[in-house]
């Protein structure tokens, strides 16, 4: 998946090389990533709002579109940084463990544990019963309510369609 903004694959940076684009939503960019030193797979979330801030070409730097922007920006900045710093404090088997956040390139990344699912009407022994379910449906939009400060319904439903298009993507993304 090609993303205008995106960093460009091979690209390094804080000891992750960056694979590949894994999808992109309005707050954001969330990419397949190495980390360099032991070769484990990451997901890497890039905060970078599409109607505010872009990425100049040949530049990683992220930037507010125009001026106006800029406090909105800051805004939503802290706000990533906030829910990071809150999901790398979840130790549970059944949230997906996120190891590190940093800023870098003027905004802020989230490190996952990368994960991979299979589309299935029954789910699999990683993942339970498909996303999409109706059993799940109402779980997912509570855990993306208290994880994504209130995207929940905009989180379940996208997570619903995209699980039905491509689960890998909707899996390893979470709410991007």
């Amino acid at each position: 998946m090609a993303h205008l903004h995106a960093l460009p694959r091979g690209h390094v940076f804080e000891g992750y090389r960056i694979e590949r684009v894994l999808g992109a939503g309005g707050f954001g960019i969330t990419y397949l990533a190495a980390e360099t030193m032991i070769g484990r797979e990451v997901a890497i979330k890039e905060f970078l709002p599409s109607s505010i801030a872009g990425r100049a070409i040949d530049s990683a730097s992220v930037h507010p579109l125009v001026a106006a922007d800029a406090e909105m920006f800051r805004w939503g900045l802290k706000r990533f940084r906030n829910e990071a710093r809150t999901l790398v404090s979840f130790h549970h088997p059944h949230i997906v463990q996120v190891y590190r956040y940093f800023e870098a390139n003027g905004t802020e990344y989230l490190v996952r544990r990368a994960t991979s699912c299979r589309a299935s009407s029954r789910g699999s022994p990683s993942t339970g019963p498909a996303s999409g379910s109706r059993r799940t449906a109402p779980a997912s939009r509570a855990i993306c309510a208290g994880a994504a400060g209130g995207a929940a319904a905009r989180c379940g439903s996208r997570a619903a369609s995209s699980t039905r298009a491509n689960s890998s993507t909707a899996c390893a993304m979470g709410s991007a």
